[in-house]
């Protein structure tokens, strides 16, 4: 497992301009210890590649079928000990908090 922090999982689909957003938010006001995001098959060249670019430190997985999507949550669930699930459409608009002793992100 990796890291103390809450890692952060993203799910996309054709919705870039709402994924940008969300990910300036994050950065802004999310203190999460890294982020992935999961596009949706056909959906990772349908203008995604600004965002990409801008986002360096975000790791992105594209859906296929030699990796479909349950593998890839799997896969990433694994590696981590904290874990929150956001969509595409999620946009913070002030701090989140939440509280180093508190066990809400633990499965």
């Amino acid at each position: 497992m990796s890291g103390d922090g809450v890692h952060c999982l993203v799910f996309s689909k054709d919705r870039a301009m709402q994924l940008d957003a969300f990910l300036r938010s994050a950065k802004r006001y999310a203190p999460y210890q890294d982020v992935q995001v999961i596009c949706a098959r056909d959906t990772w060249i349908n203008g995604y590649e600004q965002v990409f670019l801008e986002n360096p430190d975000v790791g992105f997985f594209n859906e296929s079928k030699a990796q479909p999507f349950g593998w890839l949550v799997s896969r990433l669930l694994r590696e981590y000990d904290r874990v929150v699930f956001h969509t595409d459409d999620h946009v913070f608009f002030r701090q989140a908090l939440a509280s180093p002793d508190c066990d809400i992100f633990s499965y």
